[in-house]
Formats: C-alpha cells, sequence, structure tokens
C-alpha cells in the first residue's frame, strides 16, 4: 500500500514540503561546489548524515550495531536507527546495507522534525516485515518524510521521464515495454497481472528506454527497490488506470 493512501493528503504535502526545505537548505551550502542548473543532480545520492550535521547541527554516530529493542511488549527486534533529542544525536548500526543506513537517516531526521514531543527509534527493515506498512501513524510520517528527502519529487519526475519516457500505466504496457523491463523474461499479460509495487519495484530497477544513461533510478539515488517503487506509487509514476 503507498503511503499517501493511509495518511491525510494535507497532512502528506506538508511532510513533503518539510522534507524539501531541508533539501533546498542543503543544496544552497553546497551549491558553490557544484555550479551550472543541474548540479544539483552531483549532490546525488543525498547523503542524510551531512544533512543531519551541516543544516541541523545534529551529531551523527555510527556504532556497528545498536542492539534490540522490545516490541509489542514481546517481541525482540533488532534497532537499525536511533534519534536521541536531548543529546541531539542519530545513531545508525553501520552493520547494515548503505540503502538501509541511508533511509534509516533520512526517517530519524523525519522524527526529528515531525514529532517533537517524542524520542522514536525505528526497527531494523531485517527483523520488521512490515516497515513498508508501520503500525503507528508517526513511523509512517518518517517513511513519507524519507521518500521526499532522498527522492525529491520533483528531480525524481525529472528523472523519469528522461528514461521512460512518461509515466506508466500498467494496464498499457506492451511488449516492447516487457522487453525493456524485464529483458524479455515476462510477458506483457505476465507482467500487467503483477502487484503494482511488484511493477514499480521491476521499474525502478530498469535501465533506460531512451537514453544512454545505464544507471537505474536505485542506483542514482542510492535506495532500495521498495523505496523506490513506493515513491512511484506516492508521485503517480506507476498507476493502474483500471
Amino acid at each position: 500500500m503507498a503511503f499517501h493512501n493511509r495518511i491525510d493528503p494535507r497532512r502528506a504535502r506538508f511532510i513533503r514540503t518539510e522534507a524539501r526545505k531541508l533539501t533546498i537548505q542543503f543544496w544552497r551550502r553546497n551549491k558553490k561546489f557544484y555550479p551550472g542548473p543541474n548540479g544539483h543532480l552531483n549532490l546525488l545520492p543525498f547523503e542524510p548524515k551531512l544533512i543531519a550535521e551541516g543544516v541541523l547541527g545534529l551529531s551523527f554516530d555510527e556504532p556497528w550495531e545498536l542492539g534490540f529493542s522490545n516490541y509489542a511488549g514481546a517481541l525482540q527486534v533488532e534497532l537499525a536507527g536511533q534519534l536521541d533529542r536531548p543529546n541531539r544525536q542519530i545513531s545508525i548500526a553501520r552493520k547494515f546495507s548503505a540503502e538501509i543506513r541511508r533511509f534509516t537517516a533520512a526517517h530519524e531526521i523525519g522524527h526529528f522534525i515531525l514529532h517533537r514531543e517524542r524520542n522514536l527509534f525505528r526497527e531494523s527493515p531485517l527483523t520488521d516485515p512490515a516497515i513498508w506498512r508501520p503500525a503507528t501513524r508517526p513511523e509512517l510520517e518518517a517513511n513519507i518524510f524519507a521518500a521526499e528527502l532522498l527522492m525529491p519529487s520533483k528531480i525524481l519526475r525529472d528523472l523519469f521521464v528522461r528514461r521512460f519516457p512518461a509515466p506508466i500505466d500498467v494496464c498499457k504496457i506492451d511488449d516492447n515495454d516487457a522487453v525493456m523491463l524485464t529483458n524479455g523474461h515476462l510477458m506483457p499479460s505476465e507482467l500487467r497481472a503483477k502487484p503494482l509495487q511488484e511493477i514499480a519495484e521491476i521499474v525502478a530497477n530498469a535501465s533506460s528506454f531512451v537514453s544512454g544513461d545505464q544507471r537505474t533510478l536505485t542506483d542514482i539515488f542510492g535506495v532500495s527497490r521498495a523505496a523506490m517503487g513506493i515513491q512511484f506509487r506516492d508521485l503517480g509514476l506507476i498507476r493502474r488506470s483500471a
């Protein structure tokens, strides 16, 4: 389920606006190093550590692991990141992949900006299979914030249409689309029958249809296929018309 289907649209817009404000501040502090109209693209993938330290004045700790915490009173889950608001510190477990660390750090920044009344932690995606269907509203909101911080809507839309070259309506996928997206492994009917999130993740990991840049959008933004797929869906870049 995409983020925007589970939260009031006005609140979602506010969260994305707050994330964009932070991205703009980061860009303005660094634009002298990346001149030109598309200089901001050279900042990709955005590094939440640099944003936390350089813009927000937070300290950033990266121990190998953060241990475990009780969840729902019983289940032990491993921590990937933690926000210590009184000490203005974000801690991220170094044992996880770069994509998980990057999203976790952006998620904790989201908590710092959005939920000033609480100190919050985020469970590891490796031990929490419901990471993209979080049980609490603060976790959902922090995920929306992290997605917008790492994959800003305008930049993602611009790069998407350079590659595909328009939003993809799953119901209209044809033979050429299926070949390009799956290297011929799936027929159009097989691809169209898949869940929307799975199709979005396939697109997230696909090379360009029209440009010579063979990097995937997950490579460019430094995020997981799941994160990119959900952002595609929230922005209407991957949709099912019927």
